[in-house]
């Protein structure tokens, strides 16, 4: 059968017309997909209700850190060391409902790989405070689980003795104060920005296209939540080992506050959410099986906030000890997975831009 060129014609016209909900024509506060949704100020309450006053906070939190540890290196004794413990603590359970916030001036300076590479390589840091830092290439062994390591396993006098004497411990001297001056440098940086010129940025960057705000906010997010997913209780349950667990994955194994650190990145996740993504939604009556999406992830967030609640203890115990309820808990945080990364996405005509990893449909 032959077809003719107004047919041919015909037809694209009526499949760019389906998926014409894609295309974005930058005009400001609202897309097809989006109806009259008044997107610039949803972008606006972002900026100025989650991304600034959370870096602001973040970065409180570093400049302790570095004001600790100067403290501790000027004078190494058990009162400098117990104050450096108390702010390394304090920063970890503050960027653990922030990780989320991987979004333009974060993503710039590769802010999660230098505040949060988890599990620690251990090996590496020992290699690191006996050797030096001179042309190392850091990977896990840096940022919060290196300091976690590194202040919460080894004994008080051990401690002090690797760090009091400045002629002979250079090295450890010089690794520590990199660690701690990277996190306060790459969050300044980013709290700068949002403070300065970012944010008018941010805000003005209205749309669905990749790159766009939208686009960025609901990528980060569903990273996050992927990766929380995986990393902090697939691997160490052993979800995509063949059932072998991984005890010594655990995030914050050594102050065994896992199941803390879990439920922080699962409240800064739905914080994020909730920031504007919920009234988008709602917006244009997105419904799924006839039930508000906003109210099904919703429900969702605090179905896995319920499944953590239920193991008790240390994380790293119960993966092997109560594999029931950690195996529960993964479910219910992927089940968000559907919602979060298809259905929404989908229905704001957002496309997924990041690589996924292969276990992240699991």
């Amino acid at each position: 059968m032959q077809i003719s060129k107004q047919s041919i014609l015909l037809l694209a016209l009526i499949v760019l017309t389906a998926f014409g909900c894609g295309d974005d024509d930058g005009s400001g506060g609202s897309n097809n997909c989006g109806g009259d949704f008044d997107q610039t100020a949803m972008l606006t309450n972002y900026a100025d209700n989650l991304f600034i006053p959370e870096f602001n906070e973040l970065k409180a939190g570093t400049d302790d850190l570095l004001e600790a540890t100067n403290e501790f290196l000027s004078t190494t004794d058990a009162t400098t060391l117990a104050r450096m413990r108390e702010s390394i603590q304090a920063l970890y359970l503050n960027y653990a409902d922030k990780e989320m916030l991987e979004v333009g001036p974060a993503i710039d300076v590769n802010l999660r790989a230098v505040m949060n590479p988890f599990p620690v390589n251990e090996d590496a840091v020992d290699e690191l405070l006996a050797d030096g830092i001179e042309d190392h290439v850091f990977g896990f062994d840096r940022g919060l689980p290196a300091l976690e390591y590194l202040f919460f396993s080894l004994e008080d006098d051990l401690l002090i003795a690797i760090f009091e004497n400045r002629n002979y411990n250079a090295q450890s001297r010089a690794y520590l104060r990199f660690v701690v001056e990277s996190m306060q440098e790459a969050v300044a940086t980013v709290a700068d920005a949002w403070n300065g010129e970012y944010r008018t940025t941010f805000i003005a960057n209205t749309g669905t296209a990749a790159g766009g705000s939208l686009s960025q906010i609901i990528n980060a997010l569903n990273e996050h939540w992927e990766n929380t997913k995986r990393d902090r209780l697939g691997i160490p349950a052993g979800i995509a080992t063949l059932g072998i667990t991984n005890p010594e994955t655990v995030e914050g194994r050594y102050l065994d506050n896992s199941l803390e650190l879990l439920q922080l990145a699962i409240l800064g996740n739905q914080r994020m959410f909730q920031t504007g993504l919920d009234d988008n939604l709602d917006a244009i009556d997105a419904e799924k099986d006839g039930e508000p999406l906003r109210e099904l992830i919703n429900d969702q967030y605090l179905a896995g906030q319920n499944a953590v609640n239920e193991i008790e203890g240390s994380l790293a115990i119960a993966v092997d000890e109560s594999p029931e309820l950690v195996a529960d808990a993964y479910a219910e945080l992927v089940r968000n997975i559907v919602l979060l990364k298809t259905d929404m996405p989908s229905l704001l005509c957002v496309a997924i831009t990041y690589v996924d990893n292969p276990s992240d449909s699991d």
